[in-house]
């Protein structure tokens, strides 16, 4: 009967930590999913796993040890968190602006090592308490924090990189020169998340240009293509995703326009809507622009699908028809996430998306990837760059 209540206790800690992993998208993320059990539940498991361990290596007693280490982590755990807040912040102000796409890898690894620096620090005065009858007391608990910060980081961090991902560091390569970009005729509009100007570059990254001071800082404004006066030209819209406010226009004619071999003068081209005439259609058109993928190549060379999630580990998601071959790009960890969206296909299958404050263009074929610039709500029209 004891082996199998014993059995039963260590089905149910598996059962609990393998349950990130078989989350549904619709009910959160795995990573939130682990988050809130490492809060509640974890911090008593990795509390007595390293009473045990510190238990069996100094000879000391078990139930002591238990019972001071799981306080432990959960001290260590608030104040990882408050670290993680404010290492959040900056990774938003300073790792997310200019070339920070491509230092993002390297932050985190950085981070990961300060995360358990940090644990070893708090840690070590429970440590010297457990130890606090042992020889040289300072240096044996220093010792044995160590120690068991590493035996949990061992299990803590393959949990955490299963329940998240880093696909968009470890599948594609990252080219800042965007050379494999150089042949694309399209231009970009974009929001700077600093400013709320609205800028316009061309698709290989070149000739950036403030157009208008607009104002746009807020996260629920965003920008949309709708169509002119008689529909044969396309101007330059904000929505502000609120019941109160209607959308905004911002730039007549733009000199772009969409291949009449793709799109004939009498059908609304992709991407293109027409303004919100008060404020609940605008917070429609926010889900919609934010989510549904504009797709701009011809029908007939539409062979990559390609649609972006709702939550972080969701990502940017692309599947050739016919043979089934599929790329997914995603970025959440306890650190930082980025949520993709804003995604527009080109003719080339090169797909222009935001990810966490970047605009990021994107080679399905090649897998190649690089930033053009810092900014959100990215749209894109067709047409040689000014």
């Amino acid at each position: 009967m004891k082996r199998n209540s014993s059995r039963f206790v260590r089905c149910l800690i598996l059962g609990l930590l393998l349950f990130p992993t078989a989350a549904f998208a619709d009910a959160g993320t795995p990573m939130m999913w682990l988050g809130v059990f490492h809060l509640f539940i974890g911090n008593a498991l990795v509390g007595l796993g390293e009473g045990l361990l510190i238990a069996w290596l100094f000879r000391v007693r078990k139930l002591r040890s238990i019972l001071i280490m799981v306080p432990a982590n959960y001290t260590s755990m608030i104040a990882g968190n408050a670290c993680i807040g404010l290492l959040s912040y900056h990774f938003q102000s300073a790792f997310m602006g200019e070339e920070g796409f491509y230092h993002v890898l390297w932050a985190l690894w950085l981070t990961g090592i300060g995360s358990w620096l940090l644990s070893v620090v708090v840690e070590w005065p429970f440590c010297l308490w457990i130890l606090k009858d042992k020889p040289n007391r300072g240096r044996t608990s220093a010792f044995a924090s160590l120690i068991a910060q590493t035996a949990s980081y061992a299990v803590l961090v393959p949990l955490y990189l299963s329940a998240g991902s880093i696909d968009l560091y470890t599948k594609v390569s990252r080219d800042p020169s965007l050379q494999f970009a150089r042949d694309v005729h399209a231009v970009v509009y974009f929001i700077d998340p600093n400013d709320g100007g609205v800028y316009r570059i061309c698709a290989n990254g070149s000739n950036l240009q403030k157009l208008v001071d607009a104002g746009l800082t807020n996260y629920d404004t965003g920008l949309f293509l709708g169509p002119g006066d008689w529909w044969t030209n396309i101007d330059l819209w904000a929505y502000r995703s609120s019941r109160e406010a209607n959308d905004v226009l911002l730039l007549r004619d733009l000199p772009q326009v969409l291949p009449a071999d793709i799109y004939p003068s009498n059908i609304l081209p992709a991407g293109v809507i027409s303004p919100s005439t008060n404020g609940q259609e605008s917070i429609q058109k926010a889900w919609l622009l934010r989510h549904v993928t504009a797709d701009l190549r011809p029908p007939s060379d539409r062979d990559w699908d390609v649609r972006t999630g709702f939550w972080p580990v969701e990502g940017l998601r692309a599947t050739k028809a016919g043979t089934g071959e599929r790329l997914h790009l995603a970025l959440e960890t306890p650190f930082v996430s980025f949520s993709m969206n804003n995604a527009t296909v080109l003719p080339g299958n090169k797909v222009i998306f935001e990810g966490g404050n970047q605009i990021l263009i994107l080679d399905i074929e090649k897998r190649v990837i690089g930033l053009l610039a810092y900014g959100r709500s990215p749209v894109v029209a067709v047409g040689n760059c000014p």
